[in-house]
């Protein structure tokens, strides 16, 4: 397949949601969590990282168990510019994958992703998740190549971003392999990766644990 036959579909993918995003936060009603992201963005470019924080609700901790990665970025390029370039890099990153994997057949549902996805993670402000599916989908389109060190990359940043994110991407993920011919094999050629993810995943646990 030529190489910008390869491309043609990311990049569709990736501009509309870039440009939907865009629209909906700078034109649109801020997303339902939009203040709450506002506010950590301000207090990490005040205070940095800290545990606790007394002046949201009734209390909660900070960043730790949430996200160690989105609220740093967005303190330097601002909120919105995180969330779009977010949604633009998950489209993007889905239709590459699709489009490798399926051919002509992901082209629809990609664009579908592209727009749908976005739109619902701008309307409820899902902004770290955003970021942290992202990378997710990243690291997924890493690991079709079998890019190790960039699939290990991108997964420690979506968990960095959000532990929910990157729960869904280690659940994509087993399921491709768990759908494959020989996953027993797959998870032998692939060991340490596999051990990696789940000793993160014990180690996510027990922060969630002992910061609820």
């Amino acid at each position: 397949m030529p190489s910008r036959d390869r491309l043609a579909l990311p990049l569709a993918c990736g501009s509309v949601a870039g440009v939907l995003a865009a629209v909906l936060l700078t034109a649109g009603p801020p997303g339902i969590d939009t203040p709450a992201h506002l506010f950590m963005t301000w207090a990490f470019r005040h205070t940095g990282f800290r545990l606790w924080n007394s002046y949201w609700y009734d209390g909660r901790y900070d960043f730790v168990g949430y996200s160690l990665v989105f609220y740093p970025v967005a303190s330097v390029i601002g909120v919105v510019a995180t969330a779009v370039a977010s949604a633009a890099a998950l489209a993007a990153a889905v239709a590459a994958v699709g489009r490798r994997e399926w051919g002509r057949a992901a082209n629809a549902p990609c664009l579908a992703l592209a727009a749908t996805a976005t739109a619902t993670c701008c309307i409820s402000g899902a902004f770290p998740f955003l970021a942290g599916a992202a990378a997710g989908a990243i690291a997924l389109a890493c690991a079709q190549r079998r890019q190790r060190i960039a699939f290990g990359a991108a997964m420690a940043v979506s968990l960095g971003c959000s532990p929910l994110a990157f729960g869904l991407a280690a659940v994509v993920l087993a399921g491709y392999v768990l759908g494959s011919r020989n996953p027993l094999g797959i998870a032998r050629r692939n060991k340490l990766a596999v051990a990696a993810l789940a000793a993160t995943a014990v180690a996510c646990l027990a922060v969630q644990r002992a910061f609820p």
